[in-house]
């Protein structure tokens, strides 16, 4: 068990799609013990490689988990600034379609994504 701010050892993704990418660039990742949980943190070899940058960037993710009491405050407000909701969503669905058509795309949505654009929220 990790205590809190500990990290594990750092380990190589064995995802098939890294095997596209150059050394350098290969996705390794550890788990972090944050403020209420143990979160996975993913980072490519070359953060990893260079000591400095590494513990820079721990020391960041870890004072973020501090501010937004075990959630990162950077990706609550990404979250909050991305999201698309109502008359922009729909706008944003009229503008795709119309690109689409005029490219001679033609149009369908699955039923889970029709679904999607019907919600209440």
């Amino acid at each position: 068990m990790l205590e809190r701010g500990q990290l594990s050892s750092v380990f190589a993704s064995q995802a098939s799609v890294t095997k596209l990418f150059k050394a350098e660039n290969q996705i390794c990742f550890a788990y972090l013990s944050g403020p209420s949980e143990v979160a996975r943190l993913e980072f490519p070899r070359f953060v990893f490689d260079d000591d400095e940058m590494f513990q820079f960037a721990l020391r960041a993710v870890m004072s973020q988990c501090n501010k937004g009491f075990g959630y990162p405050v950077v990706l609550s407000e990404a979250h909050n600034q991305a999201v698309i909701r109502g008359v922009e969503r729909d706008r944003f669905f009229e503008l795709i379609a119309k690109r689409m058509l005029g490219l001679g795309v033609g149009l369908s949505a699955s039923p889970k994504e029709q679904k999607k654009r019907r919600s209440f929220i």
